[in-house]
């Protein structure tokens, strides 16, 4: 099978289990939000944050296990992949560990930070059950890590889309005929434990010939002490906006705020289901490649996520409000003026992933100054300006971390580490696109403000029709600009379905 016919089938399993988790994603956060009310859906989104603090635990041991990997499974090293697997196994039961102890610690901050009283007891129980749920993730995660190593991702997808698909119909059976906020991360837990049975099942029939030994790859050590400063940078970057909002603002903010998030976080899994899919690939190729192939690969897939990201970014942006009235409601739209801040912070975040997985693929992992770097930019911005310009001030936190590290610091660092290639060369590729993206987006609005500009949302079937014409807009003009590129005529001709069909129309 060539490579282009597994990703295309990889992807088409991945966006099953994507959309159908997004649908009922949706869904679950609008009935939550009718039945259970905004203070406990902003509860719920706080508690995934502190969740996230937890995840400090592991050390940037997942990224530090898949790069560990690549290559004995590549060249079917069976005593190496031994010692990699066994070391990965010891850390994650002692992180497992770790998170119920760090988090039972964690307790008595609640209530300095959740400035609500009417959960009383409640508050330090429910905490605690995301304790158990975020622990028993960790027992399972060495299991997951190797079968995408080995590049069995459509086993892996399943498996994970699987359960979690299955939590989300019992969490949603649970708002709408109890209302128990218990229940409903009792079902996180319950599919955690069938996640696990499910992937040791797998690993037990098909990778018996690992073996444990008490030797232990000592690199996978040192790659997690790089790591820990970016997990570090990451949490502060990507987890800390609903903590201050509930500290200088309220949980019905967060609980606003985190229902626009299910539709930034829908995009950023739509795109992110693509990247998951060729990380793989990506580390094997790395492996196997020159320099200068690598680079022409990135190119290749840089310019197909600016392309893409355009394009969901425009029409999210220009429709996001419409639908927000039409699914909770006026009494929970945030300003226009928002809503472009969150999709500037949107497009970025859909682009940096293609960096972020040749940088990982290739093990760099020395830049451990950056996510200090970007964390602070974020966290001292949004506590400046959170009082002044409340929720706004704390997204351009976000966005002034990306303006100076996401789209000019790392990069150019990538380039110099990954790809041999100087300060100029990536400059001239950001101007190149950056010009296109502009051409783009500014036609495709012309284009809109002339034919679409008074039509009236009033009702889901016109927002689809809305939807569509924007959509279709923004993707042909996109389309007829990013051709002019050799790497993205390039990466489109990579898939054969498309390249079968324009052959068979010019017979």
């Amino acid at each position: 099978m060539s490579k282009s016919k597994e990703i295309l089938e990889n992807f088409q399993t991945n966006i099953l289990f994507t959309l159908a988790a997004s649908i009922l994603n949706f869904v679950i956060n609008s009935y939550f939000l009718k039945k259970m009310g905004v203070d406990l859906l902003g509860l719920s989104k706080l508690f995934t944050q502190f969740v996230a603090y937890l995840s400090l635990a592991d050390l940037g041991l997942g990224t530090a296990s898949s790069y560990a990997l690549y290559k004995p499974l590549a060249e079917k090293n069976m005593e190496q992949l031994n010692i990699v697997f066994s070391t990965i196994e010891s850390f994650y039961k002692k992180v497992s560990a770790a998170i119920l102890v760090i988090g039972t610690l964690f307790i008595p901050l609640l209530p300095y930070i959740v400035k609500n009283e009417k959960f009383g007891a409640w508050l330090y129980f429910y905490w605690l059950l995301y304790i158990i749920n975020t622990s028993l993730s960790y027992v399972s995660a060495k299991y997951n890590i190797l079968f995408l190593a080995n590049q069995e991702y459509k086993y892996s997808r399943f498996v994970t889309g699987s359960t979690t698909i299955l939590s989300q119909l019992i969490q949603l059976s649970i708002i709408l005929f109890t209302g128990s906020f218990t229940l409903f991360i009792m079902a996180m837990i319950g599919s955690g434990f069938v996640n696990l049975y499910l992937m040791r099942k797998h690993y037990m029939k098909n990778y018996a010939y690992i073996q444990k030994t008490k030797e232990r790859n000592r690199e996978i050590g040192k790659d997690m002490g790089k790591l820990f400063f970016h997990k570090v940078g990451s949490l502060i970057v990507f987890n800390t906006s609903y903590v201050i909002l509930s500290i200088f603002q309220s949980l019905k903010i967060v609980g606003i705020y985190s229902s626009y998030l299910v539709i930034y976080n829908a995009m950023l899994v739509a795109t992110n289901m693509i990247i998951n899919v060729i990380t793989p690939q990506i580390g094997k190729y790395i492996a196997e490649k020159s320099k200068e192939e690598v680079y022409d690969l990135w190119k290749e897939f840089y310019a197909f996520f600016v392309f893409l990201g355009i394009v969901l970014v425009f029409t999210t942006e220009r429709t996001l409000n419409s639908f927000v009235t039409l699914w909770l409601g006026k009494d929970y739209l945030l300003p226009q003026g928002t809503v472009v801040l969150i999709m500037f912070n949107l497009f970025v975040n859909i682009v940096r992933g293609v960096t972020e997985a040749f940088k990982n693929g290739s093990g760099y992992f020395n830049d451990i100054q950056i996510p200090f770097i970007e964390g602070f930019i974020n966290l001292g911005v949004s506590l400046a300006l959170v009082k002044p310009l409340g929720l706004n001030g704390v997204i351009l936190g976000s966005v002034a971390s990306n303006l100076f590290i996401a789209i000019a610091v790392r990069p150019i660092m990538v380039f110099k580490r990954c790809f041999e290639k100087n300060t100029w060369e990536y400059l001239r590729v950001f101007l190149k696109f950056t010009l296109l993206v502009t051409a783009s987006v500014g036609i495709s609005w012309g284009i809109l403000t002339l034919f679409l500009n008074s039509y009236a949302v009033t009702g889901w079937k016109r927002w689809i029709i809305s939807a569509a014409a924007n959509f279709s807009v923004v993707l042909a003009v996109s389309f007829a600009m990013f051709m002019t590129d050799r790497s993205f005529r390039k990466n489109i001709s990579r898939f054969d379905f498309i390249t079968n069909r324009i052959r068979r129309r010019k017979l």
